[in-house]
């Protein structure tokens, strides 16, 4: 699953600014589209989009309905996201089904499941609210490349670096990168991207 991200924090930048992030959005589901269709990608946005202008909110719920009994890989879309207020949700999920908080079941009201590697561009070395939850044990790689910039050739060597670091997941016993992770192995086809240098 690629991720791509406007968090709920964009809404202090300029208002040209965030138009043009609304119409980088609207350009990127018509362009897409048939790409996504044809490649079995499951499609779905994360986040708040009643913000956004009904012709664009119209254009994710197409696209998500054509795509969601897809097999391949998941892209998610995090637009108007913010990782507290996906923490809040998920325990207010919990609470209005009467069941015991644990944190076994925040993770199942979560949006999206745990990360293995965060990549960070931009040269940015923070998180920013980004999948708090689902961090906790992530391995994060930072780089002075702008996402325009990023190109699969990087991809590939992050990866590849990756899968030499040994993980513990809090224990003392350490574990290979390829042993656990689901982004070497694609068992869930999911691969997280956080795109905050748009």
């Amino acid at each position: 699953m690629g991720k791509k991200k406007i968090s709920t924090e964009n809404w202090s930048r300029p208002i040209g600014e965030v138009r043009t992030l609304f119409n980088l959005l609207k350009k990127f589901l018509i362009r897409e589209r048939k790409r996504l269709i044809d490649n079995h990608v499951l499609f779905r946005v994360v986040g708040d989009i009643s913000v956004l202008p009904h012709e664009t909110i119209a254009l994710i719920k197409d696209l998500e309905e054509t795509t969601k009994f897809n097999q391949g890989i998941r892209l998610n879309f995090a637009f108007n996201y913010g990782g507290r207020k996906e923490i809040v949700e998920a325990i207010n999920k919990v609470f209005d089904k009467n069941e015991k908080i644990t944190e076994e079941n925040i993770q199942d009201n979560l949006d999206l499941p745990e990360v293995d590697l965060l990549i960070r561009t931009g040269g940015e070395k923070r998180i920013s609210n980004f999948l708090l939850w689902q961090m906790a044990y992530s391995e994060l790689y930072f780089t002075n490349t702008m996402w325009p910039d990023f190109t699969k050739k990087e991809f590939n060597s992050i990866i590849e670096e990756y899968k030499t670091r040994e993980r513990r997941f809090g224990n003392i016993t350490k574990t290979s990168c390829l042993e656990k992770s689901n982004l070497v192995s694609l068992k869930n086809k999911e691969l997280i991207l956080s795109l905050r240098d748009v």
